[in-house]
Parts: C-alpha cells; structure tokens; sequence
C-alpha cells in the first residue's frame, strides 16, 4: 500500500535503454577475449607443420592467436561467459516484454 512515485515514460525507457547499453559492453567485451583463434594449437603442443599463426589468425578475422596452445584445446570459457552475457540479456528484454503486457 505504498504510494506511486510518478516518473516520464522517458525515464522508464531511460532504464531499459541502460540495462541494454550494459549488455552490449558486456557481449563487447567478451567478443574482445574471445576473438582469438586456436588454428595451430593441434591436438595440445602445437602442430609440426610450419604455419605462421598469426598470419592465419589476421587472415580467418581473429585479434591473434591464443597465446597458450594448451589453453587452446581446452578453453571453455567463451561458451560460459556468452550464455551469461545471452541470459542476462534474456532477463531485461523479459522483463520489458512483461511491462509491456
């Protein structure tokens, strides 16, 4: 039984245009860590053909090679962070679904 607190539409939308802006820097930054390309890491010590990784990596679009070839093989992380980036996302364009009906 509390009092309403009236506020514009504006900054309603305000909020939601906050929550999404968040969101973006967040798939941005994730996209920043993730762009890194595992060609030439094989099955966990490299590969013994001569490639130049970083020459591979500039022409498939990545930032560069992942550092760390045993890393490489094994790395998960990109999966985990861009469904939470994905979920979290989910959750406020939900709740604007909700307001809206």
């Amino acid at each position: 039984l509390q009092p309403a607190q009236p506020i514009t539409l504006a900054k309603h939308l305000a909020a939601y245009n906050a929550m999404l802006a968040r969101d973006k820097s967040r798939l941005a930054d994730a996209r920043k860590r993730m762009n890194k390309s595992p060609l030439g890491a094989a099955a966990l010590a490299g590969t013994p053909y001569p490639i130049d990784r970083d020459f591979t990596a500039q022409k498939l679009g990545f930032d560069g090679p992942m550092p760390s070839t045993m890393d490489a093989v094994s790395d998960r992380d990109f999966a985990a962070e861009f469904i939470f980036c994905a979920a979290l996302c989910g959750i406020h364009l939900s709740r604007l679904a909700e307001e809206i009906i």
